[in-house]
């Protein structure tokens, strides 16, 4: 008897082992109504998580022209009352980004985009605030820009809508 469930143990935990890590990372929802907040959730988000904008978060340029957004992450919001005000001079992904059930404003004429940069960025439920300006959407990849941090760019970008 003490054999069997030796056995029983042992070929559990050979399983388990074969198993990829992903089936064990759980995704995390970042509830955020700030800016720092925003920054500290994008920050510390893992592949797969998702940053829940409650009321409405404005992000200012914080040393960097345009946003990147470097991680395969969700920006949802709680309903179109939920809104993202973007001071940046533009959005540049580098890695698939969805925005969900959101409403979305650029003040600025400067660069009010969202660029893929090669990834796939998918909007879901979107609107734009009509007291900011008109969103470009651009899928393909970044050149002759001279930010620091720019993400690498993805090999096949798409926009889904």
């Amino acid at each position: 008897m003490k054999k069997r469930i030796a056995n029983i143990i042992t070929a559990v935990s050979l399983c388990l082992t074969l198993l990829p890590m992903m089936a064990w990372a759980a995704e995390t929802t970042h509830t955020v109504t700030s800016q720092e907040e925003f920054e500290a959730a994008l920050r510390d988000a893992s592949a797969g998580d998702t940053i829940s904008i409650s009321g409405s978060v404005t992000l200012y340029e914080s040393g960097q022209d345009a946003l990147v957004i470097d991680k395969a992450v969700t920006i949802q919001g709680d309903s179109h009352s939920s809104i993202l005000v973007v001071r940046y001079s533009g959005i540049i992904l580098g890695a698939d980004v969805t925005f969900d059930n959101i409403t979305l404003q650029f003040p600025s004429r400067s660069r009010n985009a969202i660029m893929a940069n090669g990834h796939t960025l998918t909007l879901n439920n979107v609107a734009r605030d009509p007291g900011g300006q008109q969103i470009h959407l651009f899928c393909g990849g970044m050149t002759g820009y001279t930010q620091e941090n720019l993400p690498t760019q993805g090999l096949h970008g798409q926009i889904i809508i």
